[in-house]
């Protein structure tokens, strides 16, 4: 498993890295507005978001959503309509539909396989820094520098209810495995929510940090966090007590992911290093 998540994060690191170069087939061409020739460069990458069929890459950036054929790293579109900077995307769980969240204080959802604009959501005030899809696909949660979360109705894009309570940016959003709970990380902490009743749960205790990245184990049991303080605390998901701590970046840890079978972590900083934790290791038996 551990081979498997490094090849995927080595295949990640290397569209970052070459895209402007290797996958240029014909990226400056694609989406131009009217009068405009040609595109030069792919513009600031924010995040990557991979289908969960594994076929395609959607890449939110400064100028719109690139997707590309994960397998070949060939470019399939540019979605383009956000009128400031792309900072998040979310695939729903049947692959059919993107979400995204931008700068331009709106979500907006495209057809996955034509890249079609199907609806604009509104209603924040603020950059929108985080979308994600509830597991069973029918509720998106966003979160927003204007200090709220949202959670909207994903066939029709009504706004069900907003959840208020932090006091700073929330910057990452994660859904339990079964849809009931959703973790959200700021910059003035983590929270827990009821996802069906919007219902505030707890505060997570113990890191004062900004916090950049939460994310569920895939039993539900267990939250990573990644921090200003340059470390990965893990929590008790139904009790919220702080389990451990994890040390060994330089710098930010800006994002944090489980592998599928919940014994590695996966964390990525700004000192430009992904490191991989070994949650369960395997005893080493005695001579």
């Amino acid at each position: 498993m551990k081979n498997i998540l490094l090849l995927i994060l080595t295949v990640l690191f290397v569209i970052f890295a070459v895209a402007p170069n290797s996958f240029a087939q014909d990226y400056t061409k694609l989406s131009l507005p009217d009068g405009a020739k040609i595109r030069l460069g792919k513009g600031r990458l924010y995040e990557i978001m991979y289908s969960l069929d594994g076929t395609k890459l959607a890449v939110a950036s400064s100028i719109g959503i690139w997707i590309y054929d994960a397998q070949t790293g060939e470019e399939l579109n540019l979605l383009t309509g956000h009128t400031d900077s792309v900072r998040s995307v979310s695939f729903s769980p049947d692959g059919n539909t993107i979400a995204s969240g931008s700068s331009d204080d709106t979500i907006r959802l495209w057809n996955a396989k034509t890249g079609t604009n199907l609806k604009t959501l509104t209603g924040h005030t603020d950059d929108v820094y985080t979308v994600s899809y509830s597991p069973d696909g029918n509720t998106i949660a966003s979160g927003s520098s204007d200090d709220t979360i949202r959670l909207w109705n994903a066939k029709t894009g009504t706004n069900l209810r907003t959840l208020t309570g932090h006091t700073d940016s929330v910057r990452s959003l994660s859904f339990s495995p079964d849809g009931n709970t959703i973790a959200s990380g700021s910059l003035d902490g983590i929270r827990l929510w009821n996802a069906k009743t919007g219902n505030y749960i707890r505060t997570l205790k113990g890191n004062m940090h900004n916090v950049w990245s939460v994310a569920f184990s895939p039993d539900g049991n267990t939250i990573a966090s990644g921090s200003e303080d340059r470390t990965i605390r893990l929590w008790n998901a139904k009790t919220g007590k702080h389990l451990r701590t994890l040390k060994g970046h330089t710098h930010n840890v800006w994002s944090v992911a489980f592998s599928p079978d919940g014994n590695t972590i996966a964390s990525g900083s700004k000192d430009g290093t992904v490191l991989l934790w070994e949650l369960n290791p395997t005893p080493t038996s005695s001579p």
